[in-house]
């Protein structure tokens, strides 16, 4: 038995985990911990893609935590399975506990760019007022000749109409800036109303695999309206992620499309949620996604072209590094 689980087993016998916060239902029956655990590890085998991949002996983890729930109070057994589901060190994977709290993990990726971007250093470098849509989701404007576009999610609205008038403002331009650092995801159908735009044929997808299955991935067709036909650079970084990295992945493998900043958060999974009997949630992913190498997104993430990498010191400086590197290859 490893020092982890050594360390976890002293900590639930002495009582010392209630330390940590409480869920506060201390009325359960005395068989939902158990129950809780057996459908999330149930759920994990059934529908969890990468336990091969990351060498996860899942029963081996079953016979190391199910002590632990045993043998904890009520109101500490869900800390034991989120310290299960830690295991998977996986960014979509997490427990969503009823009174709104969500414990889950963040890749080292995440982590070291938590504070290497800031929009209002960034805004700076533009010569012109930036305009917003869809309550600031979606910014545009100018840098001189060059057209800047920030995405800060894919989620909460439907992305069409938006490049609609993006692109035709912006139609124009020398050049084109897409930022998509710190943005954790969305729709992929709105990271395709983007692509859509700076593509002139159909062009394909990878697949992934789901339940040992293989699926092919969509072929993302052209939108001909106010189509981009110069350069294009995409910011990325560590926190860019999920969906952000299906869309960096598909412009990068445009002609024109050259991806600048640091490498990717490494989460792909489109995960699912599934009720435990204890009425909380957990969140799993359900496939394994692809690039176009044939190696999985998750971990890898997606590696710029240009690797430019940036800390919390030059944010705090009031220098945006990744922004004037894809200035510099937009002037060139």
């Amino acid at each position: 038995m490893n020092q982890k689980v050594i360390i976890l087993l002293l900590l639930v016998s002495a009582g010392l985990l209630s330390a940590c916060s409480k869920t506060g239902d201390n009325d359960l029956p005395t068989d939902i911990p158990v129950a809780d655990f057996e459908k999330t590890w149930s759920v994990v085998d059934e529908w969890y893609p990468y336990l091969e991949y990351k060498k996860i002996d899942w029963d081996q983890v079953h016979d190391v935590y199910y002590p632990l729930i045993t043998s904890s109070h009520v109101d500490e057994y869900l800390q034991v399975i989120n310290q299960m589901l830690l295991e998977l060190k996986d960014g979509h994977v997490g427990i969503y506990l009823t009174n709104g709290t969500v414990w889950g993990y963040r890749t080292p990726r995440q982590i070291k760019d938590e504070n290497s971007f800031d929009f209002s250093v960034t805004e700076k470098y533009l010569t012109e007022a930036i305009h917003s849509l869809e309550n600031g989701k979606l910014q545009y404007g100018f840098i001189s000749k060059i057209g800047y576009i920030r995405i800060s999610t894919f989620s909460g609205y439907g992305g069409l109409a938006d490049m609609d008038v993006i692109f035709h403002e912006l139609r124009n331009t020398s050049g084109l800036i897409i930022d998509v650092r710190h943005n954790g995801g969305g729709n992929s159908e709105n990271a395709g109303f983007v692509v859509s735009r700076c593509i002139q044929e159909p062009m394909p997808t990878p697949g992934w695999t789901e339940k040992g299955l293989f699926k092919t991935g969509p072929t993302l067709q052209p939108n001909l309206t106010d189509n981009y036909s110069n350069s294009i650079v995409v910011l990325v970084n560590g926190k860019s992620f999920s969906t952000t990295e299906h869309f960096t992945m598909w412009m990068q493998q445009t002609e024109k499309g050259t991806i600048v900043g640091d490498t990717t958060g490494g989460g792909s999974g489109n995960p699912m949620m599934f009720l435990l009997p204890s009425g909380n949630q957990i969140r799993v992913s359900t496939r394994f996604f692809y690039r176009y190498d044939g190696e999985p997104i998750e971990c890898n993430g997606i590696v710029p072209d240009i690797v430019v990498g940036q800390t919390a010191s030059d944010i705090q400086a009031g220098t945006d590094k990744q922004m004037e590197a894809a200035l510099e290859f937009l002037q060139k």
